[in-house]
C-alpha cells in the first residue's frame, strides 16, 4: 500500500472512499494548469494575536523529562489538526470523519466522508484548509462545512504551512506555492517522483522568527536531512539549499517553530520528537513506543483551555488520541515579523 511505503500507517485502515456529503465540492487548480478566477476581497485581519503566557526562554528544560505532558483520551486527530477560534481541536479520526473536540472533553462528528486527511491549518478568516493523501488533493473547508477543491493531482499531499502573505507552502514531495484565492500552483524544488522505493521527499517546511529563512524537511527511507536557505521580503527561494541538520531516522512528519527560535520535529522511526536548537543541537524530548508514537504537531491556541504554552501531537497507533506536551512557551507565530512589521504566521 502507499501508506505503508510512507511510512506513516503500518497497518491496514478501513479506508471510505466515498465523496464527502454534502460538502459541494468545486474543481479548482492543479498542478500543472489553473485558470485564474475573479479577484475577491482582500481578507482584513482584525487585531494581531500576542501571546497571554509569560515565558523565558532561558528557562526552556534541557531535561526530557522535565516536560509535562498527558495524553487526553477524548480528543481525536490522526496526522494533523488545527484549533478554531471558538476552542475547538479539529482533526481526523483515521476512518472517515473530521471530527471538533473541546478541551478534555469527548470529540463530536462534524464533517463525514473524509478520508486520508493530512495537515489542517486553520486560517485567522474562519477557513480550514486540508490535504488530503488519498485524493492528491488540497480542500478549503468553510466553518459551515462547505468545500471547495483548491488543487488536485498532488504527488503525496502532506506538509501545508501558512505564509505570512496568506498564500501557502505545499509539500507532496516536491515544494510548491499554492495561492488560495486563485488554485495556481508554482513549482519551487522537485523531489523524488521516480518510484524507485528509496523516496527522497520533500515532507514540511517553517519560517524561521524575522521570516529570513526557510528550514525544509527531506526525508525518505534512506534517511532525513533539514535544509536552510534564505528568502527575500515576498518569500522567494533566494540562494543554495544549506544542509542545516542532519536528523535520526526517517521519515519525519513536520516542523514547527516555537517563539525563542527552536525547531520541533516528530519521527516515525524512532518514535520521537526532536528539539533543534537554532545552533542545531538535537534534543529528544520524547521517545515513546509505537502506540504513544506523534504524527505532527500544533501549538494551542489559548482559547477554551487549550494551552498556548503546549504542543499537540496527534497519536494515530493509539486510536487517534492526543497528547499535550506542555513546552513552556507559546507558538513562533506570535512573535514572528515579515517586512519588519508584527505577522500573523
Amino acid at each position: 500500500m502507499l501508506l505503508v511505503l510512507l511510512g506513516c500507517t503500518p497497518i491496514t485502515l478501513p479506508v471510505d472512499t466515498t465523496e464527502p456529503e454534502d460538502t459541494n465540492l468545486e474543481t479548482g487548480g492543479d498542478t500543472e494548469d489553473t485558470e485564474d478566477t475573479e479577484d475577491t476581497d482582500t481578507w482584513e485581519p482584525g487585531p494581531l494575536p500576542y501571546p497571554a503566557v509569560d515565558y523565558d526562554c532561558s528557562a526552556v528544560p534541557d531535561d526530557p523529562e522535565a516536560y509535562d505532558n498527558k495524553v487526553l483520551s477524548g480528543a481525536r486527530a490522526w496526522h494533523g489538526m488545527a484549533f478554531s477560534p471558538e476552542g475547538e481541536l479539529i482533526g481526523w479520526d483515521g476512518w472517515n470523519t473530521i471530527k471538533k473536540t473541546e478541551y478534555e472533553d469527548d470529540a463530536r462528528s462534524w464533517l463525514p466522508g473524509y478520508s486520508g486527511v493530512e495537515q489542517i491549518v486553520q486560517h485567522p478568516n474562519g477557513d480550514l484548509y486540508t490535504s488530503l493523501l488519498d485524493r492528491g488533493e488540497v480542500v478549503r473547508l468553510t466553518p459551515e462545512g462547505g468545500a471547495e477543491r483548491l488543487a488536485s493531482n498532488l504527488l503525496f499531499a502532506y506538509g501545508m504551512t501558512q505564509r505570512p502573505d496568506g498564500k501557502f507552502w505545499v509539500a507532496d514531495g516536491h515544494l510548491s506555492v499554492l495561492d488560495p484565492e486563485t488554485g495556481d500552483m508554482e513549482r519551487l524544488l522537485s523531489g523524488d517522483d521516480d518510484w524507485n522505493g528509496e523516496y527522497d521527499l520533500y515532507r514540511d517546511v517553517q519560517l524561521n522568527l524575522d521570516s529570513t529563512k526557510l528550514y525544509i524537511v527531506k526525508s525518505g527511507v534512506t534517511g532525513s536531512v533539514m535544509y536552510v536557505t534564505d528568502v527575500d521580503e515576498d518569500l522567494n527561494l533566494v540562494g543554495e539549499l544549506e544542509p542545516f541538520v542532519e536528523l535520526p531516522g526517517y521519515w519525519k512528519d513536520g516542523v514547527q517553530v516555537d517563539a525563542c527560535g527552536y525547531l520541533w520535529v516528530p519521527d516515525y522511526q524512532y518514535y520521537a520528537l526532536y528539539r533543534i536548537s537554532p545552533e542545531g543541537d538535537i534534543l529528544t524530548v520524547l521517545s515513546t513506543p509505537e502506540v504513544g508514537y506523534g504524527h505532527g504537531t500544533e501549538w494551542g491556541n489559548g482559547v477554551g483551555g487549550w494551552r498556548e504554552d503546549a504542543i499537540y501531537i496527534p497519536l494515530p497507533y493509539n486510536n487517534a488520541k492526543v497528547r499535550e506536551l506542555v513546552i513552556g512557551v507559546p507558538d513562533g507565530r506570535f512573535v514572528r515579523t515579515w517586512k519588519g512589521q508584527k505577522s500573523w504566521y
